[in-house]
């Protein structure tokens, strides 16, 4: 019986050295634990400050973009307004050349009737004196 409340006690210095081990593992895993969760925590809190940094930018950005879309919708609509005059100086310039090529036209049938005027006047007096000159002929032959 001495032997086995011996063993007893051994038993239970092993199983005390058991628990105290556990309850230091168990600590030191704790401390690893929370050790860790803080790392994270900061990693987490650099990648949130990293991810406002770079939204603010983007969204900078953004408006740098909308301030020149604002600047080319600007240019876009003088343009537009510039294309405008341009037809109508066109058009205005059609309407000059169509009536200055009617006076032209004009002038040059004007000059066409006259030409063909005088050319029938010579052709005409051609034919008078070309028959004249055959009357002469023929009445001096016997």
């Amino acid at each position: 019986m001495a032997e086995a409340k011996a063993d007893a006690a051994r038993l239970e210095n092993k199983v005390d050295t058991g628990i105290a081990e556990a309850k230091a593992d168990a600590a030191r895993l704790e401390s690893n634990v929370d050790a860790r969760f803080a790392e994270v925590k900061a990693d987490a809190a650099r990648l949130e400050s990293n991810v406002d940094a770079r939204f603010a930018e983007v969204k900078g950005e953004i408006a740098e973009v909308k301030t020149e879309l604002a600047e080319v919708k600007a240019e876009l609509a003088e343009v537009k307004g510039e294309i405008a005059e341009v037809k109508t100086s066109v058009t205005r310039l059609e309407g000059k050349v169509e009536s200055e090529n009617a006076r032209i036209e004009g002038r040059i049938e004007s000059g066409i009737r006259g030409l063909e005027a005088r050319l029938t006047v010579r052709m005409y007096s051609g034919l008078i004196a070309t028959s004249a000159v055959l009357l002469a002929l023929i009445k001096l032959l016997p």
